[in-house]
């Protein structure tokens, strides 16, 4: 036996530990913390636009439903002699908006209601109501066009409207031309 070989002792073996320290627990929750928050901030960015996206396709919609049924001279059933055209109209306080014929030069009751829910303000159009003239006849804006601006307000109250107004919010246009464009 050689003099290293004599040094050798039998030492037993340390047990090995299994786990995590609590540095490695910490920067893992930190990260998923962080990764949550950019995916939330995201989602809820995304939902927003979609949100605004929506209401403004249902809104463009309805306008080209009151152009359609003004230009092929679509009469409600009933009270009405001569059609002028339709109409919608946009009611801030109920936060809705109408589609209503007009015979006779005077407006008759709504053939559709839309409600904007509990998270979209419309603002009034500088025309309003907007009148679809019969036979493509154009509109009852004089020049230019009129916006209809659609904003995304987490609450309707009217200190929230205020601000929006004053400080701006997502929001999206859906503009009417004097001859009946919609874009």
């Amino acid at each position: 036996m050689t003099n290293c070989q004599k040094k050798e002792k039998n030492y037993p073996q340390q047990k090995i530990l299994q786990g995590f320290t609590f540095v490695e627990l910490l920067v893992v929750l930190v990260t998923m913390v962080l990764l949550f928050s950019v995916g939330y901030a995201n989602y809820r960015d995304f939902y927003v636009r979609e949100l605004l996206n929506s209401a403004a396709n249902s809104l463009k919609a309805d306008l080209r439903l009151a152009q359609s049924y003004a230009g092929s001279g679509v009469k409600p059933s009933s009270g009405c002699t001569i059609l002028d055209g339709y109409r919608i109209r946009v009611d801030t306080t109920a936060q809705a908006y109408y589609i209503e014929p007009v015979c006779d030069g005077s407006a008759l009751t709504a053939i559709k209601t839309i409600g904007m829910g509990t998270s979209i303000y419309i603002n009034a159009p500088s025309v309003n109501p907007i009148l679809f003239k019969v036979v493509t006849k154009g509109t009852n804006i004089i020049q230019g066009s009129t916006v209809i601006i659609l904003a995304y307000v987490e609450n309707l109250q009217p200190a929230y409207k205020q601000f929006w107004q004053t400080y701006g919010a997502k929001s999206i246009n859906v503009t009417i031309g004097k001859g009946g464009e919609i874009y």
